[in-house]
């Protein structure tokens, strides 16, 4: 009896040393889990149940930083829904404001999207840090970076942190102009990621390089319907990116049609090609796959143009394609309706 006595006053001793250890070994298994469950919310199509879910979300990846600040799949739960999250709904916020023409509300929400985003950042520059303790000052140099990511970065988990810490870089630099300009080693990072796991997130990697050279390397309103090659070599290998990126996904991956039209024909000044590629992510289900019509008048009454009859299963479960055809059709809608968009947001050149 004293030995079982003396046994289970060392259980209650070491329980009460090592309460702390117990609860941060709890929250990183929640976390893990929760990780390894994330692809369940992009099969949901309802935007704003999506919007409740990422936010609600933000508030428990925070609390768990805090208390294990240097979990790797916290760090990367929360440069995903800062940097994915803001892009997705912050920044509808901005444009809903663009085309009710309220000045103030979109200011303001272009504030809080840039303080979300350099949140984002701040996290990935972390999370990075857990593989090269170095990161920040390798980041500022091609060579440097390029060696951290060939001897630190090539295997599929350490892919995805380098994917969204890049991305999370690429969407603060895109609105907020700051002072350092991270474009460059987030592009290298891009790369780096398309050429070890090319088709992850629908080949988002590549599309990312053609909205870059669309941005960057093509003149702005250099489209000419009579001289097709006007706008030169670098608009062609864009434009082949985007088409790429549609093929490989069989079109179903609707983000490709929106970049095309938004970030390729918005900047040359192709309106046709503009719309039709609205058109037609307007046109496809949830699922990516074409809608179904009764005749071709119904087809043409709707503005849809023609697309390949493909079949699958409509028995088969949802995609997680679903999320983000979800918000490339309400800004694709968006984008065609408001000439204030396409002016002032999109800087169209027609």
């Amino acid at each position: 009896m004293r030995r079982n006595l003396q046994l289970a006053l060392c259980a209650l001793v070491a329980l009460s040393t090592s309460g702390c250890s117990i609860t941060k070994f709890m929250a990183k298994s929640q976390i893990k889990t929760t990780r390894s469950l994330g692809g369940a919310l992009d099969t949901v199509g309802d935007f704003e149940v999506a919007k409740a879910a990422a936010f609600a979300g933000v508030a428990q990846f925070e609390g768990v930083h805090r208390l294990v600040p240097d979990h790797d799949d916290t760090l990367f739960m929360l440069v995903k829904a800062w940097g994915g999250g803001t892009y997705a709904y912050i920044e509808d916020e901005i444009e809903l404001a663009v085309v009710s023409g309220d000045d103030a509300a979109r200011g303001v929400a272009i504030e809080r999207a840039c303080n979300a985003y350099d949140r984002g950042k701040g996290y990935a520059f972390e999370l990075m840090a857990t593989k090269d303790s170095k990161w920040a000052t390798n980041v500022k140099t091609e060579a440097a970076l390029a060696k951290t990511l060939d001897d630190n970065f090539t295997a599929d988990r350490d892919l995805e942190h380098v994917f969204w810490s890049a991305y999370a870089m690429l969407n603060r630099q895109s609105l907020c102009a700051p002072p350092e300009s991270l474009a460059a080693a987030a592009r290298q990072m891009m790369a780096h990621v398309f050429k070890h796991k090319p088709g992850y997130k629908d080949y988002a990697s590549r599309l990312t390089e053609g909205v870059l050279m669309s941005r960057s390397e093509i003149d702005a309103g250099c489209y000419d319907p009579k001289d097709p090659a006007k706008c030169g070599e670098r608009a062609v290998v864009a434009r082949s990116i985007f088409e790429e990126v549609k093929t490989k996904t069989n079109g179903r991956s609707l983000v490709a049609h929106m970049n095309l039209a938004t970030r390729y024909a918005c900047r040359v000044g192709d309106k046709e090609l503009f719309e039709a590629a609205l058109h037609e992510v307007l046109c496809r289900d949830l699922d990516g796959w074409p809608r179904a019509f009764n005749d071709d008048m119904e087809r043409e009454a709707e503005g849809c143009p023609e697309m390949a009859k493909v079949e699958h299963d409509p028995n088969a479960p949802p995609s997680e394609l679903r999320l983000t055809n979800a918000i490339a059709q309400r800004r694709a809608r968006r984008y065609l309706a408001s000439k204030r968009l396409q002016e002032s947001t999109l800087g169209c050149s027609f």
